[in-house]
């Protein structure tokens, strides 16, 4: 035992010949073995706006400066998906281009949203995703839970929050062709 202990520790491969206790035939060989696998990211993971699904997209959890709370309810942006549509851009150039444009865009949609959260919550909704795609000349955003997409009168209500940010925030919309998932919770806040 104490040298499959340490076969462990070492992280070698470890080999226990199985049979009777008596030294007889030795029938079958358990093999212990260190592979080289990285595990999938996001594996099983979808996209709340339309039920995408988002195996081996990166993400970046986000910590939120701002509360934003109503009727013992809050909401708050936890996770962003990145999801690039070009092989020339990498993640971190993309990370270090866009991160005060996705803060920008969380507490716009938070504050928006906020009035409605007991709303929302009794519609069946505690979390709701919004993807903002980027291209060179364009930039679009929808907004879903469970893979259908917010009544238009949220909607309607986000444009007015999200256009100035998209269009003359003090960050800049991030250049690279890509979908941005951000994903935001609805919880009871804590008195």
């Amino acid at each position: 035992m104490e040298s499959l202990r340490s076969a462990l520790r070492e992280q070698t491969d470890f080999h226990i010949p199985c049979g009777k206790n008596d030294g007889g035939e030795v029938r079958e060989n358990v093999t212990v073995r260190w592979v080289d696998r990285t595990s999938p990211v996001n594996s099983g993971k979808t996209s709340g706006v339309d039920g995408r699904p988002l195996d081996g997209v990166p993400s970046v959890r986000m910590q939120q400066d701002a509360e934003f709370e109503s009727d013992s309810l809050s909401i708050r942006c936890t996770e962003v998906f990145y999801q690039l549509k070009s092989p020339d851009c990498s993640l971190a150039s993309v990370l270090s281009s866009c991160s005060m444009f996705q803060k920008e865009i969380a507490f716009a949609t938070c504050s928006t949203l906020a009035p409605h959260l007991s709303v929302l919550t009794s519609a069946g909704i505690n979390s709701l995703w919004l993807r903002i795609s980027t291209q060179a000349d364009m930039v679009e955003y929808q907004a879903g839970s469970g893979g259908r997409l917010l009544p238009q009168r949220y909607m309607n209500e986000m444009d007015g929050a999200l256009i100035p940010v998209i269009h003359g925030g003090s960050a800049s919309v991030p250049q690279a062709a890509m979908d941005m998932e951000l994903v935001f919770y609805i919880t009871h806040a804590f008195q």
